[in-house]
């Protein structure tokens, strides 16, 4: 071969081994630029898989349909969407694990329906959540918002954006057995409610959280499941085997939410390969500050106190039991009837008396009978002092009537009779009982010369808002101030609301409204105050004793119902007149079966104890002793507190009712 054939062999093949690495170079490129590409990819569809686990804690949601939802828990849902998402979804749950609870500790039949029916009500808006929660077009926007966003320059980005493969969302079931974000205490909890053992886990912050896909509850065809949420921690990615492995339900029901997500990206390659290219991540869920405590939101007890009567209080001052016929003073009556003969009022102590004008006619009726000037004059100075305040048929001139021979036989042929109430414990003797109508110590007589009124009503004033007690006090005193030797007094036996009053209270001095700690310690109702704690902790997890105590503090106002319940104004649990500001059941409406527990009845004692402490008692009515003959019936009082819990159905938790009741009486004789 010649010189000049090799130099073109050499050339030739530096030509084709220049061509072939220009070739390889290329190819070299374009692998390098492809897999870049798909790194950028992978990249950002991780980046927009992590949006997506964070952004699906409030979107999507769903809106909560009016009725037992809103009614339910329309405090419950995300205030910045007003709808119920994921973040939301496990306080719903946490509030139907309570009424399930109170359900099983009161275990009647209503509150067993009632936990079947709230476990209804979460299902249902479970369902609408999930089947959002898997719909791929809801996530369009986590995803691109962030995944556009990094940059894809081995795929030539100016135009070739990142898009989510939406026919490739899928949703895992991970994390089974973990802490969702609601956290609850077994102060939560009734006595004879279940064990919270089995139903939660521990938190990263060492909290005890109701875990998530695990049942929590169950009442007939219904099942209440939280959703693991991991509280404090992030929204991380997964690997795919992990997240395989828990895609599938098993014992999870299909309206259960997914708390993991798969994403996939695509972009197309412009500059090497021109095709399309997928990129797919794995991510779960996290809750690094949305934490609930499990409640009953809209929680409430009522306290009816209802319940009053009218009464009449007499006006005090004279009265002629008091005044003129209560030992030691008394009426004399010179002559066998009060309406014709002497009356005299020895309530100031006069001198002489009846008695001593009669002993002085007797034993010097000879000189009197035959107008002796002297034994007149002593006799017309001694009906002078007498006070005589009637002198029946004769003439009211004591001058006069001494020297009337008629007058002065009137005396020495007729006794005297001193009256009084003719009570045995009295005195006075001799002592004759005035009576009505009676001689000689004629009852309407003496009222109508000293003025005691006889009719009740005359100068009384109307008094509104009593309890039965305070009710029959004033019919005692009323009648009382009519001035009659007897009356028939029947207590009212119609329940009232009730106050704080001592049974040995005469009069009723210091009847009050009582606290809701007082009516129940009044009513031997104190072993409640435990199971009003634990629903107060319902309504308010992070509630103190303090709070709690100020709420068994405050006044039960009388004849008015009142409400124990969170105020979302103050922020407390409050007792207040005025009922919370969203829709309560009708109590009333028998066939909603609310309160559902089984009422139990406290008293004030064993059994409806004697009114002598309180009505006709010493100083009753400014009287020194109102009635002193027996009654032919005893009156009696009781206090009640009936207390009826609930499972938290419609939010009802339980209704306290206070009465009190007087019954009996009977005939009062012998006023003093």
């Amino acid at each position: 071969m010649s010189r000049r054939t090799r130099k073109g062999a050499v050339l030739a093949l530096v030509i084709v081994s220049a061509l072939v690495l220009a070739i390889l170079g290329v190819g070299l490129l374009f692998l390098i630029m492809q897999l870049g590409g798909g790194q950028e990819l992978q990249h950002a569809t991780d980046a927009g898989n992590l949006n997506v686990a964070k952004q699906v804690l409030r979107r999507p949601g769903t809106v909560l349909l009016n009725g037992d939802e809103v009614n339910h828990f329309g405090d419950s849902d995300d205030p910045d969407t007003g709808e119920v998402n994921l973040v939301t979804y496990n306080r719903l749950v946490a509030q139907a694990f309570l009424v399930s609870a109170n359900a099983q500790a009161i275990n009647t039949a209503n509150a067993n329906a009632h936990a079947q029916q709230m476990l209804a009500v979460v299902r249902g808006v479970s369902d609408r959540l999930n089947t959002k929660l898997n719909s791929s077009g809801n996530f369009d926007g986590h995803f691109k918002n962030v995944a556009s966003n990094h940059a894809m320059r081995m795929f030539e980005s100016s135009s070739n954006s990142v898009q989510h493969l939406g026919s490739q969302h899928e949703t895992s079931f991970m994390a089974r057995g973990k802490a969702s974000n609601v956290y609850i205490n077994n102060n939560q909890i009734l006595p004879g409610g279940p064990g919270l053992g089995g139903f939660t886990a521990t938190g990263n912050d060492g909290r005890t959280y109701l875990a998530g896909y695990k049942q929590l509850a169950t009442a007939g065809a219904e099942s209440l499941w939280a959703v693991p949420l991991r509280p404090t921690l992030a929204p991380h990615l997964v690997s795919r085997k992990t997240f395989k492995e828990k895609q599938v339900r098993s014992e999870i029901p299909d309206h259960v939410p997914p708390n993991a997500y798969r994403s996939a990206g695509l972009a197309f390659d412009q500059v090497a390969s021109a095709q399309a290219t997928r990129a797919v991540s794995h991510s779960i869920v996290g809750s690094l500050e949305s934490i609930y405590g499990a409640r009953v939101q809209r929680g409430f007890i009522v306290v009816d106190n209802t319940g009053s009567l009218n009464g009449i209080q007499a006006p005090g001052g004279f009265d002629i039991w008091q005044d003129k016929l209560m030992d030691p003073n008394y009426v004399e009556v010179l002559g066998p009837n009060a309406n014709n003969g002497l009356v005299a009022d020895q309530s100031s102590g006069n001198s002489p008396t009846l008695s001593d004008v009669s002993s002085y006619v007797n034993n010097n009726y000879a000189a009197l009978a035959g107008g002796d000037p002297v034994a007149q004059s002593n006799l017309a100075g001694m009906l002078s002092n007498a006070g005589v305040d009637s002198y029946g048929q004769f003439s009211s001139n004591p001058n006069t009537n001494a020297s009337d021979l008629n007058f002065i036989n009137f005396i020495k042929n007729n006794g005297v009779t001193r009256c009084s109430n003719g009570s045995p414990s009295h005195s006075a003797s001799p002592t004759s009982m005035t009576s009505s109508g009676g001689q000689p110590c004629n009852l309407e007589q003496f009222s109508g010369l000293y003025g005691q009124p006889t009719n009740p009503g005359s100068g009384n004033n109307n008094v509104n808002n009593l309890m039965a007690v305070e009710k029959y006090h004033l019919d005692i005193c009323r009648e009382r101030a009519s001035g009659s030797e007897c009356a028939t007094i029947e207590a009212e036996a119609n329940n009232t609301g009730l106050k704080k009053y001592s049974t040995n209270d005469c009069g009723l001095a210091s009847v009050r409204e009582g606290t809701l700690s007082e009516l129940l310690s009044q009513t031997q109702a104190n072993s409640i105050v435990n199971q009003l704690r634990v629903y107060m902790r319902q309504m308010d997890p992070e509630i103190t004793g303090a709070q709690m105590n100020t709420v068994l503090n405050s006044t039960v106002a009388f004849n008015r119902v009142s409400y124990i319940y969170y105020d979302p104004v103050t922020k407390r649990v409050i007792l207040s007149t005025n009922p919370p500001p969203w829709q309560l059941p009708d109590l009333n409406n028998a066939s909603l079966n609310l309160p559902d527990g089984t009422t139990s009845t406290y008293t004030r004692s064993p059994s409806a104890f004697r009114l002598d402490g309180i009505t006709n008692c010493d100083g009753e009515c400014g009287y020194p002793h109102p009635w002193d003959c027996p009654l032919d019936s005893q009156a009696t009082g009781q206090d009640t507190t009936n207390w009826t819990p609930s499972s938290g159905f419609r939010n009802v938790l339980g209704v306290i009712k206070f009465r009190n009741q007087a019954a009996g009486g009977g005939r009062f004789c012998c006023p003093c």
